[in-house]
C-alpha cells in the first residue's frame, strides 16, 4: 500500500493514529505504576502521564549519543520537582528496566524461539530433499 492509496481510505490513518495513542498512553502509564511500586500515591494517573510526555518531548531535544541518556536527563529534571531525589532514582530504574531490558529479553526470547523453528523447518526440508536426490539416483 502506497501513499496514493492512503489518500483514498482515510480509515487507515485514524486507525494507526488510534493505535499510536494506544501505545504512547501505555508508554506514559509506566511511571506512573513504578511510582506505585515504590509506595508514592499522591499523584494522579493523568498527572504522571503529562509529565512522562514531557520528559519525552524534552528528551528528543537534548543531544545524546546512541540514543541514551536523553530521557534519564529529563526524567530526572521533571520528576525531581515533584519528588525526592531518592524517589526519583528508584523511579528511574524501574522504569529503565520496564521499557529497555524487559522488551529485550522479550524479543531474545522471541527470536530465539522463531529462530529455533526455522532451524527445524529448514533441517527437515534439507533431509527431505536429500532422501529424494537419493530416491531419484536409484539409492535407498
Amino acid at each position: 500500500m502506497g501513499a496514493r492509496d492512503l489518500l483514498h481510505t482515510p480509515n487507515i490513518i485514524l486507525v494507526g493514529v488510534g493505535i499510536n495513542a494506544i501505545k504512547l498512553m501505555g508508554l506514559y502509564s509506566i511511571p506512573y505504576l513504578c511510582i506505585r511500586a515504590i509506595g508514592i500515591d499522591y499523584f494522579s494517573l493523568i498527572q504522571i502521564q503529562t509529565l512522562s510526555a514531557l520528559a519525552h518531548v524534552i528528551s528528543n531535544a537534548l543531544p545524546n549519543i546512541a540514543g541514551m541518556g536523553s530521557v534519564e536527563a529529563a526524567f530526572l529534571l521533571l520528576f525531581s520537582c515533584y519528588m525526592d531525589a531518592a524517589d526519583v532514582s528508584s523511579v528511574l530504574v524501574l522504569y529503565r528496566l520496564s521499557t529497555y531490558f524487559v522488551p529485550f529479553l522479550l524479543s531474545a526470547f522471541v527470536t530465539e524461539k522463531i529462530g529455533l523453528r526455522l532451524y527445524t523447518r529448514e533441517r527437515s526440508n534439507t533431509s527431505m530433499h536429500t532422501s529424494n536426490q537419493g530416491e531419484e539416483h536409484g539409492i535407498s
